[in-house]
């Protein structure tokens, strides 16, 4: 009896692994409006299934995946467009989502439920959202001082103390919640008459954040204004500007002097030159009169003349030569040196871009305060994309039709990264884009051109009457569609092809080819192919076979309940004796 009690609890303890379970719940913390990653890994498969589900019960859908696309038809309208699953990872075993713009309704449990042919697992999130303190105010009201603190989450504390300290009375406090959920603290405190040399010191703080500023009454100093995003990088670069001018003008009148007295010195030696060699001429002018001619400022003998004078004006020539040499290698100088100095732009980078998908647009520079960065569609640069200071996204000029499609990663902009992610990209996304950046350091100029590709997905044949027909839909850029036969035939095919345009750019492609009467054994091949992508189908006129349906999604899991009841069927005579 022993024997079988410990069977039996030995096959409950197999059981208790058979199914996938579920691990303990992560933690993950967000920022308010800003981007968060919410972590979900399983082990890869085909037929992927993903399923991400909201709150307790589960019952509010964020985002499905299957039939290798987004599926997101059954989507919460409060996670339209804010969220995205990185599909090319997803066959690696990846199903992380990333929600967009967070807002504190957001927090909860989130539910990850992955199904491939391999097995299913369920991972579970709970996601606390924090809208950290970023200024604290106090202002002087007569004799009253306020301490006023916004968009916090979740309620902040405030507390006032003094320097040195003192028994401070707190006289009034209040807390109100927006729309949004966040938390604006105030509070009042009236000055003391009896002590006047007091610093009092106001702290707002949360579980993640803690700011404090401070109201001296002793001497109250002339506000300083702070500098504007970029003004500091503003008067370096204009002062670098100004410097350079004075070096290059400096440089040029150098040049010009030094090529003058070059060419004076030069005049003179040769004329010191010429009169030395005038008062030793040995021979007689009438006698040698075509070879003095010809010598000049020979003074060796005549029979030697000709040769010498063709030394002499050769050096000479040599010399001017060589101080114009000397000028234009000193101005090639200048124009290396300011080349360096000069801030160069980088020829344009390449990034190809799938269409309704995910796209990211490298750009760094090197770090520093004040950072400042804009992106700028179009050859003319009009079309504001995103914008970045004052250490946040400003996107009151973003055009129209980049709203809710962009991001930057703003904890790594100070590292030098100023990379913008493009989402659901779209053809007419397609062309320049500038991405400009400047801190304390200098600025910066990047180019991207940016190119678009709807792939083929599908190729459909389809047999009307004598005729076969070829479709493709929802391709960029234009497709070709071709013909072909297995085995190749002599035989001349009948085509009419037809190309048509959607509102969103992309092209639909149909073909129709009549059947030969003369060949009835022939394999039809017809390829659809772009510059990125190439799919072809094939239509048999000698046998037409039955079409085999896929899996449909879940298959495995009918697979797992047969083989689960043969389990119990076989081992339930067994527990029986239990």
């Amino acid at each position: 009896m022993n024997t079988w009690r410990v069977k039996c609890v030995v096959f409950a303890v197999v059981l208790t692994f058979l199914p996938n379970c579920a691990g303990g719940d992560a933690e993950v913390s967000c920022v308010f409006m800003e981007s968060c990653m919410l972590l979900c890994s399983f082990q890869a498969g085909d037929d992927p299934v993903v399923h991400w589900r909201f709150g307790r019960k589960g019952d509010t859908y964020v985002h499905s995946y299957y039939h290798s696309k987004d599926q997101l038809g059954g989507q919460d309208q409060h996670f339209t467009n804010r969220t995205l699953m990185f599909r090319d990872q997803i066959s690696r075993g990846n199903a992380s989502l990333q929600l967009m713009r967070v807002e504190v309704q957001d927090q909860g449990r989130y539910r990850c439920y992955t199904s491939t042919i391999r097995g299913n697992k369920e991972s579970f999130i709970d996601l606390t959202v924090d809208a950290p303190v970023s200024k604290v105010d106090i202002q002087q009201e007569g004799n009253w001082i306020t301490c006023r603190s916004e968009g916090i989450y979740p309620e902040p504390k405030l507390t006032w103390s003094t320097i040195p300290p003192s028994t401070v009375t707190l006289n009034t406090l209040t807390t109100n919640q927006t729309e949004q959920q966040l938390y604006n603290i105030s509070s009042s405190l009236m000055l003391s008459d009896k002590v006047t040399d007091l610093v009092y010191s106001c702290t707002v703080s949360t579980r993640s954040s803690r700011k404090r500023n401070t109201f001296n009454t002793t001497k109250q100093e002339p506000p300083v204004d702070e500098e504007t995003p970029g003004s500091k990088g503003t008067v370096i670069i204009s002062v670098v500007a100004v410097s350079l001018f004075v070096v290059i003008l400096a440089v040029a009148v150098f040049c010009v002097c030094k090529r003058k007295n070059g060419g004076r010195q030069e005049q003179q030696r040769d004329a010191q030159v010429n009169q030395q060699e005038l008062e030793t001429l040995s021979y007689s002018v009438s006698s040698y009169q075509k070879e003095s001619v010809e010598v000049c400022f020979s003074s060796t003998s005549p029979k030697r003349a000709p040769e010498t004078s063709t030394r002499r004006i050769h050096c000479k020539r040599h010399r001017k030569r060589g101080s114009v040499g000397k000028s234009r290698r000193m101005i090639v100088v200048c124009l290396l040196t300011l080349s360096v100095l000069w801030p160069v732009t980088e020829g344009d980078a390449e990034v190809s871009c799938v269409f309704m998908e995910s796209c990211m647009l490298p750009c760094s520079f090197q770090g520093g305060d004040e950072s400042v960065v804009h992106w700028i569609y179009g050859t003319q640069g009009k079309t504001f994309v995103h914008s970045y200071y004052g250490s946040k996204d400003q996107l009151g000029g973003q055009d129209q039709h980049f709203r809710g499609r962009t991001l930057m990663f703003r904890d790594q902009i100070s590292r030098g990264n100023a990379s913008l992610q493009l989402m659901r990209v779209e053809v007419l996304d397609q062309g320049r884009y500038k991405c400009y950046t400047r801190t304390s350091n200098g600025n910066k100029d990047s180019f991207i051109n940016l190119k678009v590709d709807a792939p083929v997905s599908k190729v459909d044949i389809q047999q009307e009457g004598n005729w076969i027909t070829c479709r493709s839909e929802g391709i960029y850029p234009k497709p070709e569609l071709t013909w072909s036969t297995i085995p190749p035939s002599t035989v001349t095919l009948n085509t009419t092809t037809s190309l048509q345009r959607t509102e969103q750019q992309l092209y639909s492609i149909s073909s129709s080819l009549m059947l030969s009467d003369k060949v009835n054994d022939l394999v039809y091949s017809c390829t659809v192919s772009t510059r990125s992508s190439r799919k072809r189908n094939t239509f048999n006129t000698t046998k037409q076979e039955s079409p085999v349906d896929a899996a449909a999604p879940g298959s495995e899991g009918a697979l797992i309940l047969v083989v689960a009841f043969s389990l119990v069927a076989i081992v339930a005579p067994i527990l029986s004796g239990c």
